[in-house]
C-alpha cells in the first residue's frame, strides 16, 4: 500500500513527513450518497431497511479519515431511513482517543455518545457467540454487530494476495474475540495457496453468518486524497478487486529498479504498531531491487515481544522460518513477514525505539530525518511515499525521484 509524489525541487524529507502526517482524504457527500443510492448487484440501501430498524456500521481499523467519512455518512442514513437513535457505530481501532473524537463529531448530528463503541476482543460482555467452526471452536462477534437488524461494514480493500486480505464482509478479523482474531490471522502464515484460500473462506463465512449483506470499501489509490468509496455486496466487491488487481504487489515499476523507497505510517499511536511495519515491508520488499534500501517513518514505541525476538541473533534462517511457521507466540505473522524481507532488501526504521531494540530484529535503526536524507543523497531511482498503510500503487503510477531531485 504505497503511495509517491513528484517535485523538481530538492528533497527536504523533515518538511515532506510534516506534510504526510497531516495529508486527509477529502470525501465527498455527493459520492457517498450515490454509493449507497446505486451499489455493485444490491438495491438502493433504503430498500433493506424498515421502520424501527437497528442499524450497526462496524468500521474496520484500515480506513483513513473516519471521524470525515461517518459525519458524512450519518445524514445520508438518516435520509435514507435510518432513526439516529438506532445507529450504532462500532470501530475497529480499540482507542479510546477516537471514539471521543467520532463522538463529538457525530454527537450534533443526533447520534448518542452512548452508541459510538469500540471493540475490544478481550471484553466477554461486549461478545455475542456466532458459531463454531468445523474444529469445534467457538466463535464470538461484537454484540452490537449480531444485535442489529441491518449490517453495513465500512472496510479498506487489500490486496488478495496479501496476508492482511481477509475477504470483502469487513467483520473479520477486526470485530472477533481475542482466541477466533488469533486463529484467523495465523492462517496467514500459511503462504500457500490453499492456505489462502481457507483464511479468506473463514473470513466470508463469519461476515456471511453476522448477516452482511452489503459493504462500504474504501478503493486505495497511489494518493489518499484520491481515496474511492465503493459499495456492493461483498462478493461483487470482490470481483472488482481481483479484475482491477487493486493494490496488487506484483507490479510492474518499469525499466528501471527502484533503489529505495522511503514511506510514512500515518495515523494514531494505535496505528503505530509492529503489524503495521511488517505488513508494510512485506507490500514494499518486492518493489525495490536486490539489496535496495526501505525506510519506515513512524512513531513505533512498542518494544518488540513475542516472536519478534525469536528474530534477534539469527544464524540460520531456514530453522527460524520453521519455528515462526509452528508458534503459538503473538507476532508470528509479523516477524516471519520481517524476515522475508529483510533476507531481499535492507529495512531502515525510524521510530521511539532504542536502535539496539531495532537492530537485534535485523533492521537498521535511524534516527531523525537527516539520516534518511544522507542515505538516499547518493542513490539513482526512489520513491516517497505517504501514509504508506491506506493507499496503493499500480502500473500505472510510475513517478519517481532521480538523483537529480535530491540536490
Amino acid at each position: 500500500m504505497y503511495s509517491t509524489q513528484m517535485t523538481n525541487e530538492p528533497l527536504d524529507i523533515k518538511n515532506w513527513l510534516k506534510d504526510a502526517s497531516e495529508e486527509e482524504v477529502d470525501w465527498k457527500a455527493e459520492r457517498l450518497a450515490e454509493c449507497l443510492l446505486n451499489p455493485i448487484d444490491f438495491p438502493s440501501f433504503s430498500k433493506a431497511l424498515v421502520p424501527g430498524d437497528k442499524v450497526a456500521i462496524p468500521i474496520a481499523s484500515n480506513v483513513p479519515s473516519q471521524e470525515k467519512l461517518l459525519t458524512l455518512l450519518v445524514p445520508i442514513l438518516e435520509r435514507s431511513g435510518v432513526a439516529v437513535d438506532h445507529l450504532w457505530i462500532v470501530l475497529g481501532l480499540d482507542s479510546s482517543r477516537l471514539r471521543e473524537s467520532v463522538q463529538r463529531a457525530l454527537v450534533p448530528l443526533g447520534v448518542p455518545a452512548e452508541n459510538v463503541v469500540t471493540h475490544d476482543p478481550k471484553e466477554e460482555k461486549e461478545l455475542e457467540f456466532l458459531a463454531a467452526d468445523e474444529d469445534a471452536e467457538a466463535i464470538y462477534v461484537n454484540r452490537y454487530i449480531l444485535d442489529a437488524d441491518v449490517v453495513l461494514p465500512i472496510v479498506g480493500l487489500r490486496q488478495p494476495e496479501g496476508a492482511a486480505y481477509f475477504g470483502t464482509f469487513g467483520i473479520a478479523p477486526w470485530f472477533l474475540d481475542q482466541h477466533t482474531q488469533r486463529r484467523i490471522r495465523s492462517l496467514a502464515i500459511d503462504r500457500t495457496q490453499e492456505g489462502s484460500f481457507q483464511r479468506i473462506c473463514y473470513g466470508n463465512w463469519i461476515g456471511q453468518l453476522s448477516g452482511v449483506a452489503m459493504v462500504l470499501a474504501v478503493e486505495p489509490k497511489p494518493s489518499l486524497a484520491d481515496s474511492e468509496l465503493l459499495a456492493g455486496t461483498p462478493e461483487a466487491i470482490e470481483q472488482r478487486i481481483l479484475s482491477l488487481g487493486i493494490g496488487s504487489s506484483a507490479f510492474d515499476v518499469g525499466e528501471e529498479d527502484l533503489e529505495w523507497i522511503v514511506c510514512h505510517i500515518g495515523g494514531r499511536a494505535e496505528h503505530q504498531t509492529w503489524e503495521e511495519v511488517a505488513q508494510i515491508a512485506a507490500d514494499l520488499a518486492t518493489q525495490v531491487k536486490q539489496e535496495g534500501s526501505l525506510v519506515i517513518c513512524s512513531e513505533l514505541s512498542r518494544r518488540p515481544n513475542g516472536a519478534l525476538r525469536l528474530l534477534a541473533g539469527i544464524e540460520d534462517e531456514d530453522q527460524n522460518e520453521a519455528k515462526l511457521l509452528k508458534t503459538d507466540l503473538p507476532h508470528a505473522l509479523a516477524a516471519l513477514q520481517l524476515m522475508n524481507a529483510t533476507r531481499r532488501i535492507h529495512i531502515y526504521l525510524m521510530s521511539q525505539l532504542e536502535n539496539g531494540e531495532v537492530e537485534s530484529l535485523g533492521i537498521v535503526a535511524v534516527k531523525n530525518p537527516e539520516d534518511i536524507q544522507h542515505l538516499i543523497r547518493h542513490s539513482n531511482q526512489g520513491r516517497m511515499v505517504a501514509q504508506s498503510q491506506y493507499v496503493a500503487l499500480g502500473a500505472y503510477d510510475r513517478q519517481s525521484f532521480s538523483q537529480e531531485d535530491r540536490g
